[in-house]
């Protein structure tokens, strides 16, 4: 008996095609799912890098108004802010160490009409011959870069050029005026640029107005100008600067305004040119006010990012998928088989998306800094362990609330209506912006500062809101806390300065008045009119012997206590003088003067004291023009050559001036006992002194290389000293030859 097979051939068939398809359906759909998580994944890398591109920026330039701000203090806490004074603040700051994005750090000088001649005159006395404000021409109100450093060859073609003649600065310059804020200009091209590496530039501005002037008002303000501290950027050297090599995920270029245009074009981080540039898969633009200034962020994801994010569990699926489909297909009776394959396949993608999630999940666990999202109803989706500790919190608390519930009034009221006008006109005043300083409340009720930015991101449909949060409390108690001791620094100057200026004359005073006194102890019988009588009343009595032995006795301490009274007075001078260079109140006055002329002028005066000793002077004088305090310049040469008439018993001191680039530079050399090897670093220290039982015999405060440095520092210069035992020593210095233009 044949029993009949109950499976027909069609029935087979299509059963094969049916799984078949089945398989086919089933490849591709586990494909499309690792393959939107790899896209997720990569799109929430991006708006991170997105938002650290806008913070460093933001950031670097808020330093960069700080900056500007404590030059705007220097101008408010003195009287007339010299050329020198400027110089030696710039200095102080060490910018170009710090922060060389940055091209110059200047002062810009409003100049009426009735001012110009005068303006221009004081400058040239200065000695800049040629002088004048660029470009020529009559106009209502002149501006002119008068201070900029570094002085250097670049940024002297800025000197004397008026800003204010250009729209482009001149529009930020009275920005800044009417507002008394930072104000950022727009695309330009400075004029220190060259023909060679010329890249767009920008300025930022910041006004000084006249002290105890009014200035609630725009009129006030405008009335009240006396100028701009500025600095230029740039903006290669500027982004390169604040971004560096870290972002090298996306590629960024910045444009002025809100166009994308090649004439806005500021900024391009790419290196090759822009019609050849590589398109990423993501792209962000967004708008960022910078002092006033908008400028619009394009970035773009760069083939690094896809090749950290190349991940292969998409094409296994898909290629194993298929295989297992045809083979599923063609060998029916492996069906076992073919299935326990396609569980082990399925096994390893989920693995893969488990521990991708993971890894997702500990960054965001791990960031510093607080991560909070939310979709368009604005119910937190997700909260990072940085968002519990700064919020107080568990996410259990807040997952599914109204992000409202994290902030103080007016913030909670008015947030709902902030979100829904963004989706409505799609008009920002922090999502997309580059973030700014709010209030945060936390879940003990306490409020706190915190800096909030903002991003938007599309996941498939859905609308979700990632804040990045920054605790600022400390920062803020920082700004505090220099304010406050910016202000005691500033009294207890003040109480320092009174101070000098009493023990100026109570001290001096009544030394002068001793030192008057005691030559007169010092006369012999012939020169004191009672002490003659006194003799000639004791003539021919034992007595006389006696009064005789006491007045040389009277005149021999009377000499000792002038010797040390003249050493007292020198000491008063001398810490009156350090002192007054150290709180800043030690006036130079800076002219051109001849050198040479002075030095013969001091060795003129000291040659007394070196005959005394039979020390040859000698000189080799280049006659050389320098920029300097006659009256300091002379005090420098005093110190350094007295000093070694002191210390040189036998031989000859040789003082000799040559030009050593855009320096003078004077020498000094002895044939004295020299200063040993150990002392050398120690030398200008003060009441540092090397032989103290040599100081004692000759004199010496222990202070006058201590000034005589300072004076070299205020000057411009340098000071140096070689020296061997028993040979002699050389103290070399210089100071800034005039310039003659």
């Amino acid at each position: 008996m044949k029993i009949r097979n109950s499976i027909s051939p069609n029935v087979l068939l299509t059963v094969k095609w049916l799984l078949l398809v089945v398989a086919v359906w089933g490849t591709y759909a586990g494909w499309h799912y690792l393959h939107q998580e790899a896209k997720v994944y990569a799109e929430v890398r991006f708006s991170r890098e997105v938002i650290e591109h806008k913070l460093s920026i933001q950031n670097r330039m808020r330093t960069y108004e700080q900056i500007l701000r404590s030059g705007v203090g220097l101008f408010d806490a003195s009287q007339d802010v010299s050329r020198q004074e400027w110089h030696m603040f710039a200095r102080s700051l060490r910018i170009g160490e710090r922060f060389p994005g940055i091209q110059g750090f200047g002062w810009a000088a409003f100049v009426r009409p009735d001012e110009l001649a005068g303006h221009v005159q004081s400058v040239r006395a200065e000695g800049f011959a040629n002088y004048h404000l660029r470009p020529e021409g009559l106009r209502d109100i002149y501006t002119s870069i008068i201070f900029i450093e570094p002085f250097d060859q670049r940024n002297q073609r800025a000197f004397g050029y008026d800003m204010y003649t250009e729209p482009v600065r001149r529009a930020a310059m009275e920005r800044a005026r009417d507002t008394g804020e930072p104000a950022l200009s727009g695309r330009v091209f400075l004029v220190q640029e060259t023909a060679t590496n010329k890249q767009a530039g920008c300025l930022l501005y910041l006004p000084v107005y006249r002290k105890s002037q009014p200035l609630a008002t725009m009129a006030e303000r405008q009335a009240a100008i006396l100028g701009f501290v500025y600095a230029p950027f740039r903006m290669n050297d500027l982004m390169q600067d604040i971004l560096g090599s870290e972002h090298e995920f996306v590629a960024l270029r910045i444009f002025d305004g809100r166009d994308i245009q090649p004439d806005n074009l500021m900024y391009d981080s790419a290196t090759e040119h822009t019609s050849r540039r590589v398109m990423g898969k993501f792209v962000h633009r967004e708008s960022l006010l910078i002092s006033g200034r908008e400028w619009t962020l394009e970035l773009q994801s760069t083939p690094a990012l896809d090749a950290s994010m190349n991940r292969k569990e998409p094409e296994i699926i898909l290629v194993g998928g298929l295989l297992f489909s045809l083979l599923l297909f063609g060998f029916m009776g492996r069906v076992t088989h073919q299935r326990d394959q396609a569980v082990d396949q399925t096994k390893k993608a989920t693995d893969a998306l488990t521990v991708n999630t993971s890894m997702t999940k500990a960054i965001l666990e791990t960031a510093v800094n607080a991560i909070v999202t939310m979709n368009a109803d604005r119910r937190i989706i997700t909260f990072n362990l940085a968002a519990e500790e700064m919020f107080g919190y568990t996410r259990a608390e807040v997952i599914g609330e109204n992000v409202k519930m994290l902030m103080p009034d007016p913030y909670h009221v008015h947030h709902d209506g902030y979100i829904e006008r963004y989706i409505r006109t799609r008009e920002s005043r922090i999502i997309k912006v580059g973030g700014r300083e709010v209030l945060g409340l936390r879940k003990d009720g306490t409020i706190f500062p915190l800096w909030l930015a903002v991003g938007e991101v599309l996941v498939g449909e859905k609308q979700i809101f990632v804040g990045c949060i920054v605790d600022i409390t400390e920062r803020k108690q920082t700004e505090h806390d220099l304010l406050a001791a910016k202000e005691a620094a500033e009294n207890a100057n003040r109480a320092k300065s009174e101070f000098l200026n009493m023990m100026s004359h109570e001290l001096r005073t009544p030394l002068t008045v001793i030192l008057g006194y005691l030559p007169l102890l010092t006369r012999t019988e012939s020169k004191n009119p009672t002490a003659k009588k006194l003799f000639q009343a004791l003539a021919d009595r034992p007595e006389a012997e006696l009064l005789e032995k006491f007045m040389q006795q009277i005149g021999k301490m009377a000499g000792e206590m002038h010797r040390n009274g003249e050493h007292l007075l020198t000491l008063i001078n001398d810490l009156l003088d350090i002192a007054k260079i150290e709180s800043g109140k030690f006036a130079m006055d800076f002219r051109v003067v001849d050198a040479g002329e002075i030095v013969r002028g001091v060795l003129d005066a000291l040659r007394v004291k070196a005959d005394e000793k039979n020390l040859r002077l000698a000189n080799t004088l280049e006659s050389l023009l320098v920029m300097a305090d006659a009256t300091r310049l002379r005090q420098i040469l005093i110190n350094l050559i007295g000093n070694a008439i002191k210390f040189t018993d036998q031989g000859v001191i040789h003082v000799t001036i040559v030009r050593s680039g855009n320096f003078a530079e004077f020498a000094i050399a002895d044939t004295g006992q020299g200063i040993p090897p150990d002392e050398l670093e120690r030398i200008f220290d003060r009441f540092h002194q090397v032989d103290r039982s040599a100081t004692r015999r000759v004199g010496g405060s222990g202070l006058g290389l201590t000034i005589t440095r300072k004076l070299v520092d205020i000057s411009g210069g340098t000071i140096t000293v070689t020296s061997t035992p028993d040979a002699g020593s050389t103290f070399r210095f210089t100071i800034p030859l005039a310039q003659v233009m």
